[in-house]
């Protein structure tokens, strides 16, 4: 009896845990479905299983809480909440899956109370955001992308060629129609003949010179004709006037605030004769008509562009757009405080930007800090999330609203205000959670993939802080690395952290081309110093070096800045090393490890180990990462890490702005330079 008691048991409790995720897809045939995970923005497989008469169902036990989603053919994605309720049945249609999804009980199981909610909520935020979107297009106009513009645009050109050929037509009743039709003709015969021709041919050009001739000789009969409807004598007047102030406006500075007064003048004198030649034709025309015309271009550019800013129109739709937003906004923080510790009030919590309080002000009603508000948003961005819980990073809001802190909306996009923001953060964080994880991970590699100048710093500091220190259990944070990738990673660090902005590199004390001197950087008493990695047989290096030398010896020498090269110059390429020296007659500082020091210290290292020189500088290619040439890093006078990796042009250019001598003669501009060629690692 007590056997059968615990059987049972075990049935009942197997029963209670059983976490049933079922959907009905009204339209899908019979197809193998997923069920997905997000992982941040990123979605992984969890589950599969077949779908039979639009019907599928999931062993919920095996998933973490979170976001998922029912994952069909053609990429059709259903999202839901999954918070290890007893059962989940879903219904929808297809193709509009969430705008029909609805949440529902089955077989005597309670409703998913997180779905209801959610999917209410999803569907609601949907149609305000359509809403939204419609007035938002009737108050600030359409995109240009849009078809709607492309059309309309097209009958506002239709409407502006009926005005033209209305104005036109108005002007035929002064013109010689005899003398126009002759032309026309002759324009005719000219454009058959051309269509014949390659437009590539010199006949070609020359019947279009001739065809532009003959326009030009109507429209000049056109504005000859028009002009005795004129006041002559008022548009005579008016052209001495012109040429007084272009006469004056050609003896004055342009930089002169007269050269701008007399160009205004200009401006006004065209202006009014253009205002008058409209009135000449304008008394001509029928009223009605154009006004007619002119009524429909308004009500299709409002269409196209939206009212006038500061119209009542355009107030009203402001204010219909702000109900919108408050509507919304109610909605989300009922949801948000709903008492029943719900995921999905979480969920909309976090998709919520914080409220901002006024900014202090002082005794006076002056604002004490103009950037209060956006330091207060800042400091408070993540507030509406809950970070301790792990649920709350499996799906895209929490990717999005962590991404955008690390945008440049919200941050400078220096590497020492990232690496500061990005400590904090971290720093705050369950080092055993998923969030911890998720974010240490975004930070590390998308940083180590920039492509801005400075911004692998972060990749480093990152890489030492949060993969490569060892924690109180003397393991990595980074528990989640494997050890092959972590070892790979904390070398890289390790090699690389003297080498970012900031940071002081390692010195290198080396032979020059005497193979006797030896020379360092760090005694160097300048204000910069260009360090310069090539190699005599290396392609890009052979046009690079002379271009150094060249901005060396016109620019650099004279103003405080040195280059220290070290070339490779082992075994056959100390002589190709020496003759390229030689032969470019390159004067800055020329250092190597030479073909007899490699030899020697090959054999005998710590001769020279620490008395002339350091492993460091033997191993420089370990050292600095010389994996191809040429690569550069331009220090400051304190040996300081301030640039690297440039074209030839962009290092003149950045030298010539440290030393503010933006009016100094540009070698080489950067529109003449191959950026593949000119760049150095």
């Amino acid at each position: 009896m007590k056997s059968l008691l615990i059987f049972i048991l075990l049935v009942g409790s197997y029963t209670v845990n059983a976490q049933s995720i079922k959907f009905k897809i009204l339209g899908q045939s019979d197809t193998t479905v997923n069920l997905v995970k997000y992982f941040g923005q990123r979605l992984f497989y969890a589950d599969t299983a077949q779908m039979i008469n639009g019907v599928v169902e999931f062993d919920g036990s095996k998933q973490k809480a979170g976001i998922l989603a029912l994952y069909l053919p053609g990429e059709k994605i259903l999202d839901f909440v999954y918070n290890e309720e007893s059962s989940i049945y879903i219904e929808a249609s297809m193709p509009n899956l969430m705008g029909t999804a609805k949440s529902k009980s089955i077989d005597d199981n309670p409703i998913s109370v997180e779905n209801k909610i959610f999917l209410e909520y999803v569907q609601f935020i949907s149609n305000k955001r359509n809403e939204a979107n419609v007035k938002s297009k009737s108050r600030d106009g359409l995109d240009e992308s849009d078809a709607q513009y492309v059309r309309l645009s097209a009958q506002i050109n239709v409407i502006n060629e009926e005005i033209n050929d209305y104005k036109e037509k108005i002007g035929d009743e002064f013109w010689s129609k005899e003398y126009l039709a002759e032309q026309g003709t002759k324009s005719k015969k000219l454009e058959i003949e051309r269509k014949k021709l390659s437009p590539k041919s010199k006949k070609y050009e020359k019947l279009s010179s001739k065809i532009q001739a003959m326009e030009d000789e109507v429209k000049k009969y056109k504005d000859s004709t028009a002009l005795e409807l004129q006041n002559t004598k008022y548009l005579d007047k008016q052209k001495i006037k012109s040429d007084n102030y272009i006469t004056k406006l050609n003896k004055v500075n342009p930089e002169n605030k007269k050269h701008k007064k007399f160009s205004s003048k200009i401006q006004e004198v065209e202006d009014e004769v253009m205002e008058y030649k409209e009135k000449v034709i304008s008394d001509n025309w029928d009223e009605a008509f154009i006004k007619g015309k002119k009524m429909q271009l308004k009500q299709l550019k409002i269409l196209r562009d939206g009212p006038e800013k500061g119209s009542d129109e355009y107030k009203s739709l402001t204010d219909e757009i702000d109900a919108i937003n408050d509507e919304v906004i109610a909605y989300q923080k009922n949801i948000a405080t709903n008492p029943n510790n719900l995921l999905v009030s979480k969920v909309v919590l976090m998709s919520m930007d914080i409220e901002i309080p006024d900014a202090p002000v002082d005794y006076a009603g002056n604002i004490i800090d103009s950037n209060f508000k956006f330091k207060y948003y800042r400091d408070h961005y993540f507030d509406n999330i809950d970070l301790n819980d792990d649920r709350l990073m499996r799906n895209r809001v929490f990717h999005n609203k962590f991404t955008n802190y690390f945008s440049p909306k919200i941050m400078l996009q220096h590497w020492d205000t990232v690496i500061q923001y990005a400590f904090q953060f971290c720093d705050g964080l369950n080092p055993k959670s998923d969030v911890f994880q998720y974010s240490v991970s975004w930070i590390t590699s998308q940083y180590e993939k920039s492509k801005i100048m400075g911004m692998n710093k972060v990749f480093i500091h990152m890489g030492k802080r949060y993969y490569c220190t060892l924690n109180d259990e003397g393991k990595s944070p980074a528990h989640w690395m494997p050890k092959e990738n972590l070892e790979k990673l904390c070398e890289k660090v390790s090699t690389h952290y003297d080498l970012v902005m900031g940071a002081t590199p390692p010195n290198l004390i080396l032979r020059d081309t005497t193979d006797v001197n030896w020379r360092d950087f760090y005694s160097l008493d300048n204000e910069y110093t260009v360090l310069y990695f090539w190699d005599p047989e290396c392609g890009h290096c052979k046009k690079i070096t002379p271009k150094l030398q060249n901005l060396y010896s016109k620019k650099w020498k004279e103003r405080g800045i040195d280059i220290f090269a070290v070339g490779k110059a082992t075994g056959d390429d100390f002589g190709k090393w020496k003759k390229f020296v030689a032969k470019n007659k390159l004067e800055f500082i020329n250092v190597a490890v030479t073909a007899n020091l490699y030899d020697s210290a090959m054999i005998n290292a710590s001769y020279f180990i620490p008395r002339y020189t350091t492993i460091e500088s033997l191993n420089y290619q370990k050292t600095y990462d010389i994996y191809a040439t040429p690569k550069v890093w331009v220090l400051d006078k304190d040996k300081k890490i301030v640039a690297y990796s440039l074209t030839v042009s962009q290092l003149e250019n950045l030298m010539d702005r440290f030393q503010k001598k933006t009016d100094s003669t540009i070698l080489y501009p950067a529109e003449e330079e191959d950026p593949e060629e000119d760049k150095m690692h």
